[in-house]
């Protein structure tokens, strides 16, 4: 079985290298595509992410390949990569694809540069380290649990945040505050984590936002997320 695993590994790096571009910055070997006049890092899987070799602590994401801006973080582009603590965004990066950094277990310095419009399905899944990010005011839209599993332990998400998909923070055990825009206030139980059976305070401090405070365990008894 581990000998397949192994030639499906040289298989699909093969496949792969047939029409990715490679370039190799500050030791690592990126793989990416051109967009016209832009790049996009992605990795096919945990399997073949976008740098080899896996990175090993903090890493610089090139601002350009190819002599092109990188914009997009895409699809696998590091995940399971577990070694990896710490990531620095190039400002250019307009997107956070699909599984970008899922099952970065070891992650916890990150910060999502402005002009990032979109965060992916489960783009920083099973981060367990990561405790506290930013999310900037350029980010319209969160991707289906996008923040599942995470370590964080508060959240503010920006009014130019447009949708968040189901679940954007479920099994977040960690997580005891949260601000967001009073339009969600109809689907709080579907955002955050409502199988974890947690109570919260939902609270209105003005007509724009909605505050969410964990309430201590001696307080279990009301409503909890799926409640809501």
């Amino acid at each position: 079985m581990k000998k397949q695993m192994m030639l499906f590994c040289v298989v699909m790096a093969t496949t792969i290298s047939l029409w990715a571009e490679t370039e190799t910055v500050n030791g690592y070997t990126w793989q990416y595509r051109i967009n016209g006049d832009s790049v996009e890092i992605f990795g096919y899987s945990s399997y073949v992410s976008c740098v080899s070799p896996h990175p090993d602590g903090f890493v610089t994401i090139p601002s350009s390949l190819g002599g092109k801006p990188v914009t997009i973080i895409g699809e696998n582009a590091f995940r399971d990569c577990r070694s990896m603590t710490g990531v620095s965004i190039p400002k250019s990066v307009t997107e956070i694809g699909m599984s970008a950094f899922d099952g970065c277990h070891k992650l916890r310095n990150v910060t999502i540069p402005n002009g990032v419009t979109s965060i992916g399905d489960w783009a920083f899944c099973h981060c367990f380290e990561l405790k506290n990010v930013i999310i900037p005011n350029s980010v319209m839209n969160i991707g289906y649990q996008a923040f599942c599993g995470c370590g964080l332990v508060g959240i503010a998400i920006p009014s130019s945040v447009v949708g968040i998909g189901d679940e954007a923070f479920r099994g977040c055990d960690s997580l005891r505050d949260a601000i967001l825009s009073k339009r969600f206030k109809n689907r709080i139980g579907r955002i955050f984590c409502r199988y974890n059976g947690y109570n919260f305070n939902v609270s209105f401090p003005d007509e724009h936002e909605v505050t969410v405070i964990h309430k201590e365990e001696e307080e279990r008894g009301g409503r909890n997320w799926y409640g809501w």
